[in-house]
C-alpha cells in the first residue's frame, strides 16, 4: 500500500545547518524528546505549508555538542543512535538524512551542489578479513532514489559512501566509484531499515572535487558552513514544496 507523506524526519548533525530553518519556519523544541534524552539529543517540530498550499509535519532531530570538546557531535554512531530514537518518538511516513557532504572528484560537483543518494548508503572504508561478514559489515542499506525529485529540482543523483574519516584525498570511495562521501546516511539509512521507514539522503556539496592541500580543504569547509547557509535553507525548502501532497510512488 503506497503511503501519502504527511510527516517527515530530517536527521541534521551540524547545528550550524538547522539555526537558520529553525528560525524561519518557528520550529518549537520538543522538550518531551529533548528531556528523554537530556544533554545528548534535541528535537524540534513544526508544521509547514508548501506553496500550493499542502501541508506537512516537519521533525528535526540533531545532537548537543560534545560535553568535552564544546563542538559538534558527527559520525556514524551518533547518526544510528539520533535516526533510531527519532524515528522511535515520532514514527514519521519518511526519513531524510540531510546535510553537508564531500565531493570525491569522480564527477563535475561543485560546492553548493545538491546530491541525492542513489540505490543504497555503504560504509565503503570498512574492512572486513572474513569473507562471511564483508557484506554486512559495509552495510549497503536502501535509500529512495528519488529520480522524479532529481529531475524536478535538477539535484545530481550519486552513490554515496559513509565513514569517519574525513581525509584529503578518498582512494577507496574512487575506486568504488562513490561520487559523495560523508559521515552519516548509511547509519540513517540502517536505522530507518530496521524500523521499516524509508530513507532518503539529502547532501550538499561543501568540500572537494579537486586535488587541494590540506590547508586548503579545511579552509574550504570551514568557510561553507557560513556561505552555504543560504543554500541548506533553500535546499529544505525546495525538498518539503516537493514532498508536500505527495505518496512514496511518486519521488
Amino acid at each position: 500500500m503506497d503511503t501519502k507523506i504527511t510527516k517527515v524526519l530530517y536527521v541534521v548533525m551540524m547545528q550550524e545547518e538547522i539555526t537558520d530553518i529553525i528560525k524561519k519556519y518557528s520550529f518549537q523544541q520538543d522538550t518531551n524528546f529533548s528531556n528523554d534524552n537530556p544533554g545528548m539529543l534535541k528535537g524540534y517540530t513544526s508544521t509547514i505549508k508548501s506553496t500550493d498550499n499542502n501541508s506537512i509535519q516537519i521533525h528535526l532531530v540533531c545532537p548537543e555538542f560534545d560535553p568535552l570538546h564544546k563542538k559538534n557531535c558527527f559520525g556514524t554512531e551518533m547518526a544510528f543512535l539520533l535516526a533510531y530514537l527519532g524515528i522511535k518518538n515520532y514514527s514519521p511516513d519518511l526519513v531524510i538524512s540531510f546535510g553537508y557532504a564531500g565531493s570525491n572528484g569522480l564527477f563535475p560537483t561543485k560546492v553548493g551542489d545538491i546530491c541525492i543518494a542513489d540505490k543504497s548508503a555503504i560504509y565503503h572504508r570498512n574492512q572486513m578479513l572474513i569473507d562471511f561478514y564483508k557484506e554486512s559489515s559495509m552495510g549497503n542499506y536502501p535509500v529512495l532514489s528519488c529520480p522524479k525529485l532529481v529531475e524536478k529540482l535538477k539535484y545530481l543523483s550519486a552513490q554515496v559512501g559513509t565513514s569517519n574519516d574525513f581525509i584529503l584525498h578518498d582512494d577507496v570511495a574512487v575506486t568504488m566509484k562513490i561520487g559523495v562521501v560523508e559521515m552519516e546516511l548509511c547509519s540513517v539509512a540502517r536505522a530507518s531499515l530496521y524500523s521499516k521507514t524509508p530513507c532518503v539522503g539529502v547532501k550538499i556539496v561543501s568540500d572537494g572535487g579537486k586535488i587541494q592541500t590540506k590547508e586548503e580543504r579545511e579552509k574550504e569547509f570551514m568557510e561553507s558552513l557560513e556561505f552555504l547557509r543560504g543554500k541548506v535553507v533553500e535546499t529544505f525548502e525546495n525538498v518539503n514544496n516537493f514532498l508536500a501532497g505527495k505518496s512514496l510512488s511518486e519521488l
